[in-house]
């Protein structure tokens, strides 16, 4: 799938949620003929069940290319972060009490 299909998709399509009701929450996707056309085509000739399930695989592919773009961002902030620093007793204990401070916890002495 090149990575432009899914912009393209979602730039031509309006999306209206419907109901909140069940765990899966229904969605009315309005699309122009030529994507119509276009993922009709890939649930015929590419293994899908339906267009639902067409658009749940692009869709759970995003996510994790995002997911993984955003790990990859983090690799490349620590690797420009400096050189690796040996963990002492105290710069464990001072990043423990940072993490605790953030997540709202109280730690134990």
């Amino acid at each position: 799938m090149p990575d432009g299909t899914l912009c393209t998709l979602a730039r031509k399509c309006r999306i209206r949620q419907t109901a909140r009701t069940s765990r899966h929450t229904p969605m009315e996707l309005k699309l122009p003929a030529d994507l119509r056309a276009f993922i009709e085509d890939r649930v015929r000739d590419g293994g899908y069940a339906s267009e639902v399930e067409y658009v749940r695989d692009l869709i759970r592919r995003d996510r994790e290319r995002q997911e993984q773009q955003n790990f990859a961002d983090l690799v490349r902030e620590a690797l420009s972060s400096g050189p690796a620093q040996p963990i002492t007793a105290s710069v464990r204990s001072e990043m423990l009490d940072r993490i605790v401070v953030k997540g709202g916890v109280r730690r134990r002495a």
